[in-house]
């Protein structure tokens, strides 16, 4: 693409008919050269005199000097002047042909030469050549190329068409009304339309920026920047008014001051208009310096010279960096805008070649199936090799063995035992080697954002899924904590139990050790008294023995023996009693031992976290 943009979009089945492209860079490029040569005949013509619009006619000498004043006298020494300088001017003729003759040995007639001849006849002959009808055939020509390719609906929609159009009638129009008119006619309006339309043929080089992208951007950069700079231009103008208002208040009205060099000062400040011009020149530092000395003859130096260098600044060097930086953004601004249509261009191409491509590729597939092998795939590259050539303009450099390799890969991916779907396949060569545009940046963040949607869908199912188990977790968890807390409610009542049975074990145990001791001491006391009776019924019998008189005594004594013999089975009724007692004190300290033992097993298992079987009881 030369800078042309993107050709118009038209169905596919007029995509197929055109006949000629005229975006390319060879044609603009021959253009280019013809405008070059039509540049060089122009400028030719231009100083021959053969251009522009033809000089009013000239009324006489009388009224030029009625014109300006001149009196009767004065008009007559002019007028013997020119005549003079006249007849000077053929005698030089005269002696120039003789000359010319003499040396050349040719028979020159200079008077008849060198006069301009008038009419149509002269335009015939002089202006309108034979590179003239070239370069008409040659435009015309290009013209209906570009018609071609564009049609008619995309032609005239473009405005350089247009443009190329009306140079074409001008031009068309300025080379046969010479052989319409009379050859005699010296109709004025006849001779400025001619003249006219030889201005036109100016224009023409304006077409330059058609073919050239980089004229085009630079001339779209100063159109940009045009108005703003228009506008500091305003500003310059407002301050330069203001300045010369001043000047020509302070120094315009009071020339005198500087006496002989009065005349400078009327000159240069004398009305608002003279100020304004002197004040242009200095920005554009012209002549500034005499001005400056002129001026210190009465206002100080140092205030000249200050006021200057300030004015200087201000006006041209800060004006020239702002007009440059607003241009340069300018230029930057439209080069970027001609890169966009550039890929633009290149992006409608890729389309036009993406659809070539997939007819290529679906006519070399046999199966009919919409895949192509290997094989297949590498007979078609190596029978049309303008596939490649036609990858290489659409900046996509690559060969033979990438796009195998390519087809290799997608081939590995696409799991059809080395087959790959056409459309795939164009897909990834219309894309290899490609510079991501903005619609493909935007089909992936659409891309993300919608995987970003799932993603975030399928975390909100997580993140419910999660909560819902965290739920039965933390059912769980309280359910657990609750029979723990029961557990240890009842690892507290029974460690409360098996204190109070301790207790209670203790203060019986102490109630059997004094039982104990009191059988004990009891037994002590009735063996002691045992052996006392023993010995008192010996004492007893040896008396009655001795005596027996003492009958009656010893029957008193039986009964008292008797009686303490009931005593002595008392005492040992309650022996049978401690020994009872002593069994059940045994006993229940065997429960309590039990029970510390299975409340220190409750402890263990809550300690490690385990809830305990519920069914589970102390013996207790």
């Amino acid at each position: 693409d030369a800078g042309n943009g993107p050709p118009p979009a038209a169905p596919p089945h007029r995509r197929a008919c055109r006949c000629f492209s005229t975006h390319g860079t060879a044609f603009n490029f021959v253009v280019g050269v013809v405008l070059l040569a039509n540049a060089v005949v122009i400028g030719l013509e231009a100083d021959l005199g053969l251009l522009g619009v033809g000089s009013p006619e000239w009324a006489g000498l009388h009224a030029d000097m009625s014109i300006i004043g001149v009196g009767t006298e004065a008009e007559r020494n002019v007028q013997n002047g020119l005549q003079e300088a006249v007849e000077a001017d053929g005698e030089i003729k005269d002696r120039l042909q003789k000359e010319v003759n003499k040396q050349f040995d040719q028979d020159v007639n200079f008077r008849g030469e060198l006069s301009l001849a008038k009419g149509p006849a002269h335009l015939r002959s002089g202006a309108y050549t034979v590179c003239e009808y070239f370069f008409v055939v040659f435009f015309t020509c290009e013209l209906l190329l570009r018609m071609c390719d564009y049609h008619s609906r995309g032609f005239c929609r473009d405005r350089w068409n247009q443009f190329d159009s009306f140079l074409v009638v001008a031009g068309i129009v300025d080379v046969a009304m010479p052989f319409v008119l009379p050859a005699e006619s010296d109709s004025s309006t006849a001779l400025l339309l001619l003249s006219s339309l030889r201005v036109l043929r100016v224009l023409r080089i304006l077409r330059f920026f058609r073919v050239c992208a980089e004229l085009r951007a630079i001339g779209g950069g100063i159109l940009t920047a045009f108005s703003t700079v228009l506008w500091i231009g305003v500003v310059t103008l407002i301050g330069n008014f203001v300045v010369a208002s001043l000047f020509t208040s302070l120094m315009g009205q009071k020339a005198y001051l500087w006496g002989d060099q009065a005349d400078l000062i009327e000159r240069w400040f004398g009305s608002l208009g003279r100020s304004l011009q002197t004040l242009f020149s200095i920005m554009t530092l012209s002549g500034w310096t005499e001005i400056a000395s002129v001026v210190s003859q009465v206002i100080p130096g140092t205030i000249v010279a200050v006021f200057i260098a300030m004015y200087i600044m201000l006006s041209f060097f800060t004006m020239f960096s702002l007009v440059t930086g607003i241009v340069n953004v300018s230029f930057a601004s439209a080069l970027r805008h001609d890169e966009d249509r550039r890929l633009s261009a290149i992006e409608d191409h890729r389309t036009y070649f993406a659809a070539s491509l997939t007819n290529v590729l679906m006519a070399c597939e046999q199966g009919n199936r919409g895949y192509l092998s290997r094989t297949e795939y590498k007979n078609t590259l190596e029978a049309h090799p303008a596939v490649l050539s036609q990858m290489r303009k659409l900046d996509m450099e690559t060969s033979l063995d990438e796009l195998m390799h390519t087809f290799d890969r997608l081939a590995s991916d696409s799991g059809c035992a080395g087959s790959v779907k056409i459309d795939s396949l164009v897909d990834a060569m219309v894309h290899f080697n490609r510079v991501a545009a903005a619609c493909d940046v935007m089909d992936i963040k659409y891309l993300v954002a919608a995987m970003r949607r799932d993603m975030q869908e399928q975390v909100g199912l997580l993140r419910e899924e999660a909560a819902a188990r965290h739920k039965e977790m933390t059912a769980a968890i309280n359910a657990a904590m609750t029979k723990v807390t029961s557990m240890s409610e009842g690892v507290t009542e029974a460690r409360a139990a098996a204190i109070h049975a301790a207790s209670e074990v203790a203060s019986l145990r102490e109630q059997a050790d004094l039982a104990e001791r009191q059988a004990s001491a009891d037994r002590l006391a009735s063996t002691s008294e045992r052996a006392l009776m023993s010995q008192k019924l010996d004492q007893l019998a040896l008396k009655l023995a001795s005596t027996a008189s003492l009958s009656d005594k010893l029957d008193a004594l039986t009964v008292q023996v008797s009686a303490q013999a009931e005593q002595v089975a008392s005492a040992a009724s309650l022996g049978k009693k401690l020994d009872a007692l002593t069994v059940q004190v045994s006993a229940q300290a065997e429960q309590a031992d039990a029970l510390n033992k299975h409340v220190a097993g409750v402890l263990a298992a809550a300690s490690r976290g385990g809830a305990a079987p519920l069914g589970a009881s102390s013996p207790s």
